[in-house]
């Protein structure tokens, strides 16, 4: 009966700070900035560094803004993965000896698992495949060619 009280107050818990890290990431909050905002925009460094070629994109070089856009997705999809996983985990430790749960969450983490393992060599055959028809470019450093 304690364990059951203590399962529910653990659930509880989880959900609640659960539901506070997605306020805090929603609800925009005020910054007290020192740099006024057109100082900060128009200040992109110049070093060579990732946000320098962030800053740095636009109509002109089409392929650093494909690199950008196809990194960005990878990256979601591999944050989705692993929060998937995560939830099957929970679900794992939740299920309370249900035979009928524990199955549903170790397929879930199993599904999770692939979904990672595709996405990883989604990402290889792409940088393969590019090196291939594009010598020297890669998902960092895509150039198109000219025309």
């Amino acid at each position: 009966m304690d364990v059951m009280r203590l399962l529910s107050a653990l659930k509880k818990a989880s959900f609640l700070s659960i539901l506070f890290l997605l306020v805090q990431m929603v609800v925009p909050t005020s910054v007290l900035a020192q740099t006024p905002i057109p100082t900060i925009i128009n200040a992109c460094p110049q070093d060579g560094s990732a946000f320098a070629n962030l800053c740095n994109l636009g109509v002109t070089n089409l392929g650093r803004v494909i690199a950008a856009s196809v990194n960005f997705i990878f990256v979601l999809a591999v944050l989705l993965a692993l929060g998937y996983l995560i939830w099957g985990a929970i679900k794992w430790i939740t299920s309370e000896g249900n035979k009928e749960k524990v199955e549903e969450a170790r397929n879930q983490i199993i599904a999770a698992i692939v979904g990672l393992v595709v996405i990883a060599m989604s990402y290889l055959v792409l940088n393969i495949v590019l090196g291939f028809f594009l010598p020297g470019s890669s998902l960092q450093s895509l150039q198109l060619p000219h025309l």
